[in-house]
């Protein structure tokens, strides 16, 4: 049993947090808005795609089809079902239900029709309303209800005599009979039981919820909000309600803008306040919406990474709420840090408690999780026709609520039971941190496992157990997803998990009960469904089995196709252009892609959809989210993309395109005449691009570069000896044309350096007669070169050593500031191909687009760093302070050697590769590998703040992964040690990786002086070296060589670099460091330990 508050520490700031409830607001929502429309009858109330109406206009329609609809016997106690697509008239048709005092529901005509007969069912309905396009959903439905339609007719149709008129003329309804506790709307969820569940929230919940939210959320009369949610869900209540009572202006997008131009479309509608979830406000770029001011995040756990993203573009409020309450029962107003906003806040005309799961009696002590309980006025009065259900979990007077607390007086109150596990965190705001039961949420969806267990196993009826679960698969980079587990007792299985192919029928028939969300995205068949002691089923240990399941979609792709199905090719362009696409979005091989093959069945949803929307117009291909939907195949959605018309480049973008301002206006400043001198006649017409060097370029090439040693590397390639010079030097120089960074030279200025373009330079390639063996003469070349190479010479080179022997070497001379190791193969491979006859491709991105990209991004990345590291110190790689270690000289600075005559060397070892962990990368493993043994080299189980190296290339732009130049980059890793498993620590490097999105481009330095906390400016830095540093290349038919470097010995490395480089069952580890930091005793010292380290995890 958990342990009463009255056990222990902090039922004192419980009760103090807790000691009053809010009073409900006595109100009714009709009278409410007819406020407002008396207050500002001019102000516009609705900016839709299909017309405006002031709020004069909107109580003109409403009250007119109030009338209507009174003269049907519309009134309190009947509950009316609204089927609309996003439109003015769904605004008309609730506030007109409204007003005859009956209570409404909101449904989303792309529900299945056999939910919506269900839902409609279970409201004991005789009338329902719906858009003119939805005309027919009545006779669709089969059901003994009468259907008005709404639209335009009604400024003109001809109404039963009312019972009174406005002051302008219009007929008004008759006021109806109401109290604050009398029925206002119900909102459907998933159900345990297979059936959906209706809530039920009454006119005094809802005016409770907007006297105590409206301001506190941002809404005002100025507001323009933006109507995204679809209509299944009550986040489209409290939009429609916040806006009307506070005077503010409601802006509905249509449907096919919300889904296939939500950025346009908000900031075509100068959209100031947007309620969405964390997963779609992750797609938005917040530059392209200047207007925006608030953003509200609801439906799913908030994470650093949109926070991140919105963080000092707009205000976020991260809020919390089941739809049992009003549709906000917390909020976290006051956070303007990615920190802050990790919490859900406090309760906002609400008060929230933490009670034992197992026995809601019992209060928990402060700081512990326990089950959620919401009390106040917004709670709402349960589920429709269900007093058991009802009974469960809306409880009344726990003992703890009735006995009080220290200097508080008990009292009674009624109370929700949310099923969330959530404690207080040491300001008394609520953490949500799981759920108690079956139910789960997925990209903002609210789904009961017991609801899809029901309609699997009706559709499935020979497999002998059906288990639905919420997992995170290796390789599913969206988040959860939505799997089944089948106990099918094959004899044929008999350990391990099954992908399942479903049938066609199956398929079908789950989609017409349940909606596209609750669709399982995989089916895995296992030997037993696994159980606990007790005989219950071991969902741990099968979310556990779930995880270890790899995502891999081209496995999947040529799984759901079918084994007596061969893969189709794709024949036409369409075909093709969205194969490509499809393969894009999905992270899978383009060629496992067939005709036949179905999106959502390889594993996509509906935030992938909209990624392919986007990604599609990006090449002039015009397809919509309805199309994917209604064309999931890939053979049926080309003959739709085939017959759209391609938009214009405004169109396509939403917003006029935004070329990168040109850099040659920097030309004076930047260059000095005295530098142009050494440059021969050159002038402004001259220069491409001018950038300034990254942290990343000047600590790998400027460091030294006074006297020239540190600035250039040597990469080597031995060619047979048949090989055409001529032929060559024609290549190398396509690859100059081809490459503008190449032709770079670096240049100081203003205490930094930057890299000066020019359009064209004169290509170095030199033959070189060599008396010694290869090796030898490619050391002595080198040194010399390194000794002798000046600022002023163009840096790149190519030079061929021949020896005796007819052997020839390519060597190509090159800075740091020009390369990184993906970039390095890239250029060698299209010297090759240049070399074999084919043309080389233009780069997507340039490196001057990407530098320019990391500008634009840096706001956003200095805020993303600042959360990260506030608070944060370094660590550095030593035993704690005032031991004899530190003495000898183990401490190790990051940075270039004070003084003269440091080396840098390289110390190696090997161990057993480590026992992989699911879901975690071997780079996140490592990582987390150092980040304990850094602890513990500190004498404790604390924090840890130590350098990642990382590709740099996380932003999404087109081809980056093929830009040459130098994106890598160093950024600090901070984690708590503390107590934490060695997969915990694993989890949080790698969610900290997955998170900072473009901050991954941010300068170290700069994130040490603005990062907000010491800890950026780290000593250590690990690498996972996951490609071969040496690469083998295929020169002619017949002759494969291997791409080396040629180690600058005067090159010293800016940190004290762990490298890792797995080898099969076996990892090498390597510190490379320089004497200045630490001698090498003291680095085998240091990685004989970190390799004891490493072999015990396995």
């Amino acid at each position: 049993m958990a342990k009463s508050v009255s056990d222990g520490d902090g039922r004192d700031r419980i009760w103090e947090q807790n000691s009053s409830v809010p009073q409900g607001v006595e109100g009714r929502m009709d009278v409410t808005i007819s406020r407002v429309v008396a207050a500002q009858p001019d102000a516009l109330a609705v900016c839709a795609w299909d017309g405006d109406l002031s709020y004069r206009g909107l109580d003109e329609l409403a009250s007119r089809l109030a009338v209507r609809l009174q003269s049907l016997g519309t009134g309190p106690g009947d509950i009316v079902p609204l089927c609309f697509e996003k439109s003015q008239w769904t605004v008309v048709a609730v506030v007109a239900v409204v007003k005859t005092g009956a209570a409404f529901l909101l449904l989303d005509p792309l529900l299945p029709t056999d939910r919506l007969r269900a839902i409609i069912q279970q409201c004991r309905s005789n009338l329902m309303l719906t858009s003119l396009s939805h005309g027919a959903m009545g006779e669709q439905l089969q059901l003994p209800v009468t259907v008005v339609t709404v639209g335009p007719s009604l400024r003109q149709e001809s109404l039963p005599r009312p019972a009174s008129s406005s002051p302008d003329g219009y007929p008004k309804p008759k006021p109806p009979t109401l109290l604050p506790e009398s029925l206002l709307y119900v909102v459907f969820t998933s159900g345990s039981t297979g059936m959906p569940k209706g809530c039920m929230l009454s006119h005094g919940n809802l005016c409770s919820a907007m006297h105590y939210q409206n301001k506190s959320l941002g809404f005002r009369p100025a507001s323009r909000v933006f109507d995204f949610a679809s209509y299944s869900f009550d986040v489209a209540v409290h939009n429609l309600f916040a806006t009307l009572t506070t005077g503010a202006c409601l802006c509905i997008p249509s449907d096919a803008d919300r889904k296939d131009n939500l950025e346009g479309s908000m900031a075509r509608m100068g959209a100031t306040l947007a309620n969405l979830t964390p997963t779609v406000a992750r797609l938005l770029d917040p530059d392209a919406l200047p207007a925006l001011e608030t953003l509200l995040l609801l439906g799913e756990q908030v994470t650093d990474l949109e926070t991140t993203l919105w963080c000092g573009k707009a205000r976020v409020v991260n809020s919390y709420g089941p739809a049992e309450c009003t549709p906000i029962s917390t909020a976290n107003c006051a956070a303007s840090t990615v920190a802050g906003l990790r919490h859900s806040g406090r309760g906002i005309g609400s008060v929230a408690w933490i009670v034992d799961p197992a026995d809601h009696d019992v209060l928990l002590p402060w700081g512990e999780t326990g089950e959620l309980l919401i009390e106040g006025p917004i709670v709402g009065q349960g589920y429709l026709h269900d007093p058991i259900k009802t009974a469960d979990v809306f409880v009344r007077d726990p003992a703890w609520l009735v006995r009080g607390g220290p200097g508080v007086p008990g009292r009674t109150g009624r109370l929700y039971k949310t099923g969330d596990l959530a404690h207080y965190d040491a300001d008394g705001n609520v953490v949500v941190t799981g759920r108690k039961d079956t139910q789960v949420k997925i990209r903002g969806n609210r789904i009961e496992l017991g609801e899809v267990e029901h309609h699997v196993s009706a559709c499935m009826p020979d497999v002998t157990r059906v288990v639905a679960e919420a997992i995170l698969p290796a390789g599913a980079e969206a988040g959860h997803i939505l799997v089944v587990f089948l106990q099918t007792d094959d004899d044929d299985q008999t350990d391990g998990i099954r992908l399942v192919d479903v049938e066609d029928e199956v398929a079908s028939g789950l989609a017409r009960h349940l909606p596209p969300y609750m669709i399982p995205t995989l089916f895995l068949a296992v030997p037993q469904i696994p159980l606990t002691l007790t005989g219950k089923t071991n969902r741990k240990l099968l979310r556990e089995m779930g995880s270890s399941f790899s995502m891999d979609r081209d496995r999947i792709a040529s799984h759901t196709r079918g084994p007596e199905r061969a893969r189709r090719a794709p024949r036409t362009e369409t075909e093709r252009t969205l194969q490509t696409l499809w393969a894009r979005v999905l992270g899978i091989d383009g060629s496992s892609i067939g005709l036949d093959d179905n999106f959502f069945r390889l594993g996509a949803d509906s935030i992938t959809a909209m990624k392919l929307v986007a990604e599609a117009r990006k090449v002039d291909v015009q397809i919509s989210v309805a199309d994917i939907f209604r064309h999931p195949v890939l053979s049926g959605l080309a003959v739709v993309t085939a017959s759209a018309k391609p938009r214009n480049e405004t169109d396509r973008n939403g917003v006029e395109h935004q070329h990168r301002p040109s850099t040659k206006g920097a030309l004076d400043v930047v260059i000095s005449p005295g530098e142009l001198h050494h440059r021969g006649p050159l002038g402004p017409e001259d220069i491409m691009e001018i950038l300034p060097l990254s942290d990343m370029q000047e600590s790998l090439a400027v460091e030294g570069l006074s006297d020239g040693l540190q600035l250039v590397d040597y990469f080597y390639l031995d060619l047979p000896p048949s090989t055409d010079l001529a032929k060559l030097e024609h290549s190398c120089r396509h690859l100059l044309e081809a490459f503008p960074v190449l032709r770079a030279y670096l240049l100081p200025c203003a205490e930094k350096h930057w890299m000066v373009i020019p359009r064209a330079v004169d290509l170095i390639f030199r033959i070189i007669e060599a008396e010694s063996d290869p090796d030898a003469a490619l050391a002595e070349f080198c040194l010399d070169d390194i000794a002798t190479f000046g600022r002023h010479q163009t840096i790149v080179g190519f030079f061929v050593l021949r020896t005796a022997e007819s052997a020839n070497r390519l060597v190509l001379r090159i800075s740091h500031a020009q390369y990184d190791g993906i970039s390095i193969r890239v250029l060698f491979n299209a010297l090759i191909l240049s070399y074999q006859g084919t043309p080389i491709a233009p780069e997507p991105t340039s490196f001057a687009d990407y530098a320019a990209h990391v500008a634009r991004t840096r706001d956003s990345a200095v805020t993303y760093w600042r959360g990260v590291l506030q608070g944060s110190s370094s660590t550095a790689t030593t035993s704690p302070a005032g031991t004899s270690r530190e003495k000898d000289g183990l401490r190790v600075r990051a940075g270039a050697p004070q003084g003269v005559g440091a080396q840098s060397f390289r110390v190696s070892r090997e161990v057993a590769t480590p026992k992989p962990l699911a879901g975690i990368t071997p780079a996140s493993h490592m990582s987390a590998a150092w980040a304990v043994f850094l602890s513990r080299l500190q004498g404790g189980d604390g924090e840890v703040v130590f350098g990642r190296l990382v590709s740099g290339r996380n932003a999404a732009m087109p081809g980056l992964e093929a830009t040459v130049g130098c994106c890598v980059n160093v950024v600090p890793v901070r984690v708590d040690t503390g107590s934490a498993s060695i997969r915990e620590v694993a989890s949080a490097v790698q969610e900290q990786f997955v998170s900072m999105g473009d901050a991954d481009s941010l300068g170290f330095k700069e994130v040490a002086d603005k990062g907000g906390g010491g800890g950026a400016d780290f000593f250590s830095c690990t690498q996972h070296q996951n490609v071969e540093d040496e690469v083998s290349l295929t020169v002619e038919q017949g002759f494969t060589s291997t791409l080396r470097r040629f180690e600058n010995p005067r090159r010293l490395p800016y940190f004290l670099y762990v490298i890792s480089f797995p080898r099969g069952d076996k990892t090498g580890l390597q510190i490379f460091a320089h004497t200045g930091m630490l001698s090498v005793e003291r680095a085998e010292e240091l990685l004989a330990k970190f390799c004891v380290f490493v072999e015990g995890l396995s």
